[in-house]
């Protein structure tokens, strides 16, 4: 037997670097952002599910800061030889 509702724990470290403009300059920056949150799938079947999670972040480079909110949802297919 299966388990119909399975959830998960998420934590992870990225970096990125990006360009933006303002009004008076062309600017870029590298950030550091540290993200946690939590999602679950719920299996209809043993070939198909649904997944959600939401993920929070926080970032900080040498100019700019950013905060991350995420949700996310979808339709799961398992592929099974």
């Amino acid at each position: 037997m299966d388990p119909k509702l399975r959830y998960y724990a998420i934590a992870n470290v990225s970096s990125y670097y990006f360009a933006y403009e303002t009004e008076t300059a062309k600017k870029n920056d590298i950030n550091v952002s540290l993200n946690a949150g939590a999602g679950a799938v719920y299996s209809m079947s043993n070939t198909y599910g649904l997944k959600a999670d939401v993920v929070v972040g926080r970032g900080v480079g040498v100019i700019t800061s950013t905060l991350l909110v995420r949700a996310f949802f979808s339709y799961v297919y398992y592929w099974d030889n």
